[in-house]
């Protein structure tokens, strides 16, 4: 349907303005409409990735699509790849269900938190170390001045304040 612009006398027009804003409304109910006849296409995963979302091995999986265990997902042929929905719902061997949208959601805030808790480990190892290491030669700045000057005597003290140097920088990579 093609719209076309109104002239001034059109515009000034009450029943000109009034068709062509009929015409507008129904052209968008139109276009609202043939949005609404195509479903969206729903995220789906390989099976690999919901294996490792429930914590299962690739073949559970492909035993349990075999089983139907995955309302409305076969496999089109045996050896096939096959990708399961994520509005998909699996039924656990024990009777529990799980909508694979909300396995995947605990799974990412799982991952979320082990990568925070991994943060925080190495964090904390990282400010050990550096503890130790002050500790031992003192402040940085005066082991360096050392290192400079040619005072450090031994290759451990040199490799000691490459990898200090090195702890450094990674902790403030990880302070952000």
């Amino acid at each position: 349907m093609l719209i076309h612009r109104l002239s001034d006398d059109e515009f000034l027009d009450h029943e000109k303005f009034a068709a062509a804003q009929r015409e507008i409304v129904y052209f968008l109910t139109q276009v609202q409409r043939s949005l609404q006849a195509e479903p969206l296409r729903a995220k789906h995963y390989p099976t690999r990735e919901v294996a490792r979302m429930l914590g299962v091995s690739h073949q559970t999986i492909s035993r349990w699509i075999a089983q139907g265990r995955f309302a409305g997902v076969t496999r089109p042929e045996p050896g096939k790849h096959v990708d399961i929905p994520a509005n998909a719902i699996l039924e656990y061997p024990s009777g529990e269900t799980v909508r694979i949208s909300e396995a995947a959601k605990s799974y990412q805030a799982r991952m979320q938190a082990a990568a925070e808790t991994e943060s925080e480990d190495e964090l904390c190892f990282i400010t050990g170390k550096l503890s130790a290491y002050e500790e031992k030669y003192g402040p940085i700045e005066q082991f360096k001045q050392k290192s400079d000057s040619g005072e450090l005597v031994t290759s451990d003290e040199d490799i000691d304040l490459d990898v200090w140097t090195y702890l450094l920088k990674r902790k403030q990579e990880l302070l952000g």
